[in-house]
């Protein structure tokens, strides 16, 4: 008699993947990246378990060349309690906190930050502010803001020349966050939303 045996996946496994499929977060919270070359990699959104926590906030980025920021990054202690964790907004609500700059629980996606009239907006870099991106809006000639959510990203530093170094989280960066440099030309069409 031939033996047959069956195989289930878990309910949770069932329900992780449906979620993960359906890209469900909270909409208020939404705001991310799409590549320019339109990889799939850059486009799958991913739900953290608290150990991908703990590996992603052990891989910090190098700063590039000749750049430094004016406080260490404790990523480990910030709040997913207003924006969920690994996103655009979650990233630069938490950020601004370090350095005691406040932005509101209700921003909206990243590419709506620019419009809050609660907020001086310029179109002046600002050291220590966040930088809206519109819906869209290429990011440095390398990728895309989110077609319908936009993008939101953290100003460190800025160089004599113009140039801006910016932090960053999404769900399409492989870690949990990282810095890029915008050339004094690319900062110079960007909004900077100054917290309080």
């Amino acid at each position: 008699m031939k033996k047959t045996t069956y195989q289930f996946l878990s309910p949770l496994l069932v329900v992780s993947s449906l979620l993960v499929l359906g890209n469900v977060f909270p909409s208020h919270a939404k705001a991310g990246m799409v590549n320019i070359n339109s990889t799939p990699e850059a486009t799958i959104p991913t739900i953290p378990t608290p150990s991908e926590n703990k590996s992603d906030s052990e891989q910090e980025p190098l700063l590039p060349t000749e750049w430094t920021i004016d406080l260490p990054i404790h990523s480990e202690k910030y709040s997913e309690t207003n924006y969920a964790y690994k996103q655009c907004t979650w990233w630069v609500y938490n950020r601004a906190q370090e350095f005691g700059i406040h932005f509101s629980t209700s921003m909206g996606n990243g590419g709506e930050w620019q419009n809050n009239l609660a907020y001086e907006i310029t179109t002046t870099p600002q050291l220590h502010s966040a930088v809206s991106f519109r819906p869209g809006q290429i990011v440095g000639g390398q990728w895309q803001a989110d077609p319908t959510y936009g993008h939101v990203a953290f100003v460190e530093a800025i160089h004599p020349d113009g140039s801006i170094l910016i932090s960053q989280s999404g769900t399409g960066f492989s870690t949990l966050y990282n810095y890029q440099v915008l050339t004094a030309t690319e900062a110079a069409q960007l909004h900077y939303v100054i917290g309080k």
